[in-house]
Formats: structure tokens, sequence, C-alpha cells
């Protein structure tokens, strides 16, 4: 198989060498990690731990896993690290949101996805 960088980064984990963002939570057949190529804090990663090229390669096992996991880091995380429902002061402003949204249409645009309207 071809270098893999996420299978290198798993190898990495097995060791024990891996650092804090990239070992938030290790279960059965899913690592939770911090993405390590943007510029979104709190951007999570939900790896597999073996190496598939597709959502269809997941075992019953895996893919059972993924749906509470999932579950159990978007709302609890999203509510209990303050990333919503956050004061007014602390909120991004909606000149910043807007800059995101522009940015994130244009991108849109051009690979074709975003429907008129």
């Amino acid at each position: 198989m071809a270098e893999c960088r996420t299978c290198e980064l798993l190898e990495r984990r097995d060791r024990g060498d891996a650092p804090d963002w990239d070992a938030i939570v290790r279960t059965e057949g899913w690592d939770v990690v911090h993405c390590d190529a943007t510029s979104v804090y709190g951007w999570m990663v939900l790896v597999v731990r073996r190496h598939v090229a597709a959502v269809a390669e997941l075992t019953d096992g895996e893919a059972a896993e993924l749906g509470p996991l999932v579950a159990q880091l978007v709302p609890g995380a999203a509510r209990d690290l303050r990333l919503r429902d956050v004061p007014e002061s602390e909120r991004v402003s909606e000149d910043d949101m807007n800059v995101f949204a522009a940015a994130l249409r244009r991108w849109l645009d051009a690979a074709g996805a975003a429907s008129g309207g």
C-alpha cells in the first residue's frame, strides 16, 4: 500500500507517541482527533482505526459505534465546551460569519455544488 498519512498517525497513536490533540478519544474502532491541517479551532475528526477507502468498507461493529460516538461528541461537546449558546460578548461577530459565508459560497459555486436561488 502507498504511504497513508492516516495510517502513519494511527501507528503513532498505537505506540503511545501521539500528542494530546491526536489521541483525544480512542475506542475499539475509532479515534477522535483534532484536525492537524485547519485554521478552525476545535475541528474534530473521527478516524476509523484501520485503513479504509470509503464508509462502505466499515464493518458492522465500526458502523454501529460511529453513530453513538458522533452523537456524544457533537451535542455534548458543543454544549459543555460552550461552542454554542455562548454569551453575546463571546460570539463570532456577524462580520466574521459573513466573511466565512461568502468564502464558502464562492467555493460551492466554483465546485458547482450550490444551486441558485
